[in-house]
Protein backbone atom coordinates (compact mmCIF):
# COMPACT_ATOMS: atom_id res chain seq x y z
CA UNK A 1 0.00 0.00 0.00
CA UNK A 2 1.32 3.41 -0.95
CA UNK A 3 1.53 6.25 1.54
CA UNK A 4 0.14 8.67 -1.06
CA UNK A 5 -3.12 8.88 -2.92
CA UNK A 6 -3.78 9.98 -6.49
CA UNK A 7 -6.02 12.99 -7.11
CA UNK A 8 -7.14 14.31 -10.42
CA UNK A 9 -7.53 18.04 -10.72
CA UNK A 10 -9.23 19.49 -13.74
CA UNK A 11 -11.77 16.73 -14.14
CA UNK A 12 -14.31 18.75 -12.19
CA UNK A 13 -17.09 16.43 -11.14
CA UNK A 14 -19.72 19.04 -10.51
CA UNK A 15 -22.38 18.31 -7.87
CA UNK A 16 -24.97 17.44 -10.53
CA UNK A 17 -22.75 14.83 -12.17
CA UNK A 18 -21.74 13.39 -8.82
CA UNK A 19 -25.45 13.03 -8.02
CA UNK A 20 -26.10 11.29 -11.36
CA UNK A 21 -23.26 8.84 -10.71
CA UNK A 22 -24.42 8.13 -7.16
CA UNK A 23 -28.02 7.71 -8.29
CA UNK A 24 -27.00 5.24 -11.00
CA UNK A 25 -25.00 3.21 -8.47
CA UNK A 26 -27.80 3.30 -5.92
CA UNK A 27 -30.57 2.28 -8.32
CA UNK A 28 -28.72 -0.17 -10.55
CA UNK A 29 -30.01 -3.22 -8.62
CA UNK A 30 -33.56 -1.97 -8.09
CA UNK A 31 -35.86 -4.03 -10.39
CA UNK A 32 -38.30 -1.19 -10.97
CA UNK A 33 -35.53 0.84 -12.67
CA UNK A 34 -34.40 -1.94 -15.02
CA UNK A 35 -36.88 -0.86 -17.70
CA UNK A 36 -37.96 2.78 -17.81
CA UNK A 37 -40.26 3.75 -20.71
CA UNK A 38 -39.37 7.09 -22.32
CA UNK A 39 -40.30 8.88 -25.55
CA UNK A 40 -37.14 7.46 -27.08
CA UNK A 41 -37.61 3.84 -26.05
CA UNK A 42 -36.94 1.68 -23.02
CA UNK A 43 -33.94 2.64 -20.88
CA UNK A 44 -32.52 1.50 -17.58
CA UNK A 45 -30.96 3.76 -14.95
CA UNK A 46 -27.42 3.16 -16.26
CA UNK A 47 -28.51 4.19 -19.78
CA UNK A 48 -29.98 7.39 -18.38
CA UNK A 49 -26.82 8.17 -16.38
CA UNK A 50 -24.70 7.51 -19.49
CA UNK A 51 -26.92 9.83 -21.53
CA UNK A 52 -26.67 12.58 -18.91
CA UNK A 53 -22.91 12.23 -18.83
CA UNK A 54 -22.71 12.46 -22.60
CA UNK A 55 -24.54 15.81 -22.54
CA UNK A 56 -22.46 17.33 -19.74
CA UNK A 57 -20.59 20.46 -20.82
CA UNK A 58 -17.33 19.45 -19.13
CA UNK A 59 -15.47 16.35 -20.25
CA UNK A 60 -18.24 14.03 -21.47
CA UNK A 61 -15.98 11.24 -22.71
CA UNK A 62 -14.21 11.06 -19.34
CA UNK A 63 -17.49 10.92 -17.42
CA UNK A 64 -18.85 8.31 -19.84
CA UNK A 65 -15.74 6.15 -19.28
CA UNK A 66 -16.15 6.53 -15.52
CA UNK A 67 -19.81 5.49 -15.61
CA UNK A 68 -18.99 2.58 -17.92
CA UNK A 69 -16.25 1.42 -15.52
CA UNK A 70 -18.70 1.67 -12.59
CA UNK A 71 -21.17 -0.49 -14.51
CA UNK A 72 -18.68 -3.05 -15.85
CA UNK A 73 -16.97 -3.51 -12.48
CA UNK A 74 -20.25 -3.62 -10.53
CA UNK A 75 -19.08 -0.79 -8.28
CA UNK A 76 -21.60 0.20 -5.64
CA UNK A 77 -21.65 2.86 -2.93
CA UNK A 78 -20.14 0.27 -0.58
CA UNK A 79 -17.12 -0.37 -2.80
CA UNK A 80 -16.69 3.12 -4.25
CA UNK A 81 -15.15 4.57 -1.08
CA UNK A 82 -12.52 1.81 -1.16
CA UNK A 83 -11.56 2.60 -4.76
CA UNK A 84 -11.85 6.34 -5.19
CA UNK A 85 -12.90 9.53 -3.56
CA UNK A 86 -14.85 11.94 -5.75
CA UNK A 87 -14.77 15.55 -4.59
CA UNK A 88 -16.89 18.11 -6.37
CA UNK A 89 -15.37 21.47 -7.19
CA UNK A 90 -16.46 24.51 -9.11
CA UNK A 91 -13.25 26.49 -8.63
CA UNK A 92 -9.66 25.94 -9.70
CA UNK A 93 -8.69 23.95 -6.60
CA UNK A 94 -10.26 20.86 -5.08
CA UNK A 95 -9.11 22.18 -1.69
CA UNK A 96 -12.15 24.49 -1.65
CA UNK A 97 -14.26 21.39 -0.97
CA UNK A 98 -14.14 20.77 2.80
CA UNK A 99 -14.93 17.07 2.25
CA UNK A 100 -11.68 16.67 0.35
CA UNK A 101 -9.41 17.94 3.09
CA UNK A 102 -11.40 16.02 5.71
CA UNK A 103 -10.85 12.87 3.64
CA UNK A 104 -7.10 13.50 3.45
CA UNK A 105 -6.87 14.08 7.20
CA UNK A 106 -9.07 11.08 8.03
CA UNK A 107 -6.92 8.77 5.87
CA UNK A 108 -3.70 10.39 7.21
CA UNK A 109 -2.54 11.16 3.67
CA UNK A 110 0.60 13.30 3.61
CA UNK A 111 1.77 12.93 0.00
CA UNK A 112 -0.22 13.72 -3.13
CA UNK A 113 0.37 12.88 -6.77
CA UNK A 114 -1.55 15.52 -8.68
CA UNK A 115 -2.65 15.28 -12.32
CA UNK A 116 -5.20 17.08 -14.43
CA UNK A 117 -6.17 19.35 -17.23
CA UNK A 118 -5.05 22.93 -17.43
CA UNK A 119 -1.76 22.51 -15.64
CA UNK A 120 -1.41 26.27 -15.37
CA UNK A 121 -4.77 26.69 -13.63
CA UNK A 122 -6.29 23.74 -11.74
CA UNK A 123 -3.15 21.67 -11.20
CA UNK A 124 -1.11 24.70 -10.17
CA UNK A 125 -3.89 25.89 -7.82
CA UNK A 126 -4.02 22.46 -6.19
CA UNK A 127 -0.23 22.49 -5.81
CA UNK A 128 -0.25 25.92 -4.15
CA UNK A 129 -3.00 24.86 -1.75
CA UNK A 130 -1.40 21.49 -0.99
CA UNK A 131 1.97 23.16 -0.36
CA UNK A 132 0.41 25.77 1.94
CA UNK A 133 -1.23 22.95 3.93
CA UNK A 134 2.03 21.01 4.30
CA UNK A 135 1.49 18.14 1.86
CA UNK A 136 4.38 16.59 -0.06
CA UNK A 137 3.59 17.15 -3.75
CA UNK A 138 4.44 15.26 -6.92
CA UNK A 139 2.95 16.09 -10.31
CA UNK A 140 2.80 13.43 -13.03
CA UNK A 141 3.67 15.64 -16.01
CA UNK A 142 2.58 13.10 -18.63
CA UNK A 143 -0.89 13.06 -17.07
CA UNK A 144 -1.33 16.84 -17.31
CA UNK A 145 -2.01 19.25 -20.15
CA UNK A 146 -3.15 22.80 -20.71
CA UNK A 147 -6.01 23.38 -23.08
CA UNK A 148 -6.20 27.04 -22.10
CA UNK A 149 -2.56 28.04 -22.67
CA UNK A 150 -1.22 25.13 -24.68
CA UNK A 151 2.22 23.59 -24.31
CA UNK A 152 3.82 26.88 -23.22
CA UNK A 153 1.41 27.28 -20.28
CA UNK A 154 1.77 23.61 -19.36
CA UNK A 155 5.58 23.75 -19.31
CA UNK A 156 5.59 27.10 -17.46
CA UNK A 157 3.37 25.72 -14.70
CA UNK A 158 5.52 22.60 -14.39
CA UNK A 159 8.58 24.80 -13.98
CA UNK A 160 6.91 26.80 -11.20
CA UNK A 161 5.96 23.57 -9.46
CA UNK A 162 9.45 22.07 -9.88
CA UNK A 163 11.24 25.18 -8.58
CA UNK A 164 8.93 26.02 -5.69
CA UNK A 165 6.35 23.44 -4.72
CA UNK A 166 7.22 19.82 -5.38
CA UNK A 167 8.58 17.15 -7.66
CA UNK A 168 7.76 16.51 -11.31
CA UNK A 169 7.55 12.83 -12.15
Amino acid sequence: TADWKFISSGTPFNPGMRSAIELAMLLQKDPKYQAIPTLYGIFNIKDIAFELSDKWAGFPKDIFRLLKAIDENKITNDTLELLAFLASKNTYSVFTNPRFEAYLKNKKIEELVIVGLDTDFCVLADCFNAFDKGYKISVAADCCASFTSGKEGHLGALEIIRKNLGTII
